[in-house]
């Protein structure tokens, strides 16, 4: 019995592996109908070059694989409803800027035309030499009304300001939310506690969530919608660039990747259509998360011939360690509009899948291994 269950588990994992390679030469060959054979196999040669040294890029809870020369830069992060962004400054600079916003907010009259307008300030000083403010303003009172049967139930909601600015590590990090529940302002001192400044970019020796040059120690749970960006470029091949994009505890989308594209392509005109070559769309498995791939080849109306790569998972609204995640690679970009590509589809094909396939979620033994590898 077990013999017999382990000769079709043979055939069965021969079977993916044909099923594979079959596909990979299926695009290998349109790859080679749409660059030539001599494109297809010079640029492999690129390719090997951009990919034989790569670095690690930890972005949110997940790794990635990107040439060494790629500039990398994260965006603005969100957590609870809190809008992150981190840049390099001095102590001094530091201290100046505070008290100057600081004067800004308390010279402001509230609502009344009175000095309430600061409802609040506290000191940061953390244990991971985190220090600066708490401010919490502008309250504004808002009315409503429902109907309840035959009665109007009227409510007032008084959403503040919350606002942080601190500093530690050579770096600032500021905090900011408007129209934030008054009964919850107490999220903004809890983040900021769990925040560790992190200047070098070093993979935390702990569960957490990296953002640009700090990560925020866990817990963080599902309901705080944890997210951030990430935009990359080749300085070899300056069109082509890469986006990731992280959000966790979002509801599931009603359309996937390849409903969306397949829907958007029937409402062009035929013209149109003929400017897409479609070389994928089909389920992907990357880092044990299960999404949709789609791989396109554009003729721009200018005549520029580009490439889209999209790989796209729904995401699980109560895990945090599946959220939804957008990663594109295109080229053909430029400050004046589409230019040619400057790969190959072969060669964009090869680097899509050399960067794409080594998203994984981070771990502890990974910032073990990588104690003092920096990610950018």
């Amino acid at each position: 019995m077990i013999a017999s269950c382990l000769r079709a588990l043979k055939r069965h994992v021969l079977l993916l592996g044909v099923i594979l390679l079959a596909g990979l030469a299926a695009t290998w060959a349109l790859a080679r109908i749409v660059d030539g054979p001599e494109g297809a196999d010079h640029d492999r040669l690129e390719v090997a070059r951009m990919t034989h040294k790569m670095k690690t890029i930890c972005i949110g809870r997940f790794l990635l694989e990107m040439p060494r020369e790629t500039r990398v830069a994260l965006g603005q992060a969100s957590i609870d409803g809190i809008d992150i962004s981190v840049v390099e400054e001095t102590a001094i600079d530091f201290q100046q800027r505070l008290a100057e916003r600081e004067t800004r907010i308390i010279g402001k009259p509230d609502r009344h035309g009175g000095n309430g307008h600061l409802e609040s300030v506290s000191q940061v000083l953390t244990g991971e030499g985190v220090a600066g403010k708490i401010f919490v303003h502008s309250r504004k009172v808002l009315e409503s009304s429902a109907a309840n049967g035959h009665e109007l139930e009227r409510g007032r909601y008084q959403p503040v300001v919350l606002e942080a600015l601190t500093h530690g590590g050579a770096i600032s990090i500021d905090f900011y939310a408007e129209g934030y529940d008054p009964g919850k302002t107490q999220n903004l001192a809890t983040l900021v506690n769990q925040l560790v400044p992190n200047s070098e970019n070093r993979f935390p020796a702990e569960p957490g969530y990296c953002i640009d040059r700090a990560y925020f120690r866990d817990p963080l749970a599902p309901d705080q919608l944890e997210s951030v960006t990430m935009l990359a470029r080749l300085p070899s091949h300056p069109d082509v660039q890469f986006r990731l994009a992280l959000a966790a505890g979002r509801k599931s989308a009603k359309q996937g990747l390849i409903e969306r594209t397949a829907a958007s392509t029937s409402r062009m005109r035929l013209r149109e259509r003929l400017h897409f070559r479609a070389v994928r769309a089909a389920p992907r498995e990357i880092g044990g998360l299960l999404g949709e791939e789609v791989v396109q080849s554009v003729t721009e109306e200018n005549g520029a011939r580009i490439q889209r790569f999209w790989w796209e998972v729904d995401g699980a609204e109560d895990d945090v360690a599946i959220p939804h995640l957008v990663f594109q690679m295109t080229t053909g970009h430029s400050k004046n509009g589409p230019v040619p590509s400057s790969l190959s589809f072969a060669a964009g094909l090869e680097l899509w899948e050399a960067v794409s396939s080594s998203i994984r979620l981070r771990s502890t033994d990974d910032s073990n291994r990588s104690r003092n590898k920096r990610r950018l």
